[in-house]
């Protein structure tokens, strides 16, 4: 699943960028599409994406041994969170109704999300969260960026 995020992502990212530069045909169409792929992803599949659980194994008792059930529901909230600040990325992008709101929730939620995740790893060293501190990082830098330009 890691290689469908960044797959997704740095589509998402690249026809942004291109769209800029250049006036594609469907350059819209495939970004909403990308993003709300990225947003199902998140949405629905963070309990296992976020903690490190590949596709195959999601349906598996054995591979949430270790885990505890305070990290599932913190991660299903982090993917909860990114989920909503990516569709606010593509509101503000698109420039569609409600788009900086929607982006300004998601960001505070993000904050929020951002501090419990430093002092958990601050507590404990488990990889996981420096995982989960590089997407909020680079959704979160997105974010701020599109809603600081006018």
């Amino acid at each position: 699943m890691k290689k469908i995020e960044k797959i997704l992502g740095f589509s998402v990212i690249g026809f942004m960028l291109i769209q800029l530069v250049y006036s594609l045909p469907f350059a819209a169409e495939l970004i909403s599409l990308f993003t709300i792929l990225l947003v199902c992803l998140y949405f629905n599949f963070s309990f296992a994406l976020l903690n490190g659980i590949s596709f195959r194994k999601m349906f598996k008792k054995e591979s949430y041994k270790g885990i505890s059930t305070w990290r599932i529901i913190g991660t299903i909230g982090a993917g909860f969170t990114l989920s909503i600040t990516i569709i606010g990325i593509l509101f503000v992008y698109q420039r569609w109704p409600y788009g900086y709101a929607n982006l300004q929730n998601g960001l505070v939620m993000l904050g929020i999300v951002l501090i419990v995740i430093v002092l958990k790893k601050s507590l404990s060293f488990h990889e996981i969260y420096t995982y989960i501190l590089v997407r909020i990082g680079i959704v979160g830098l997105i974010g701020l960026c599109l809603l600081c330009i006018p």
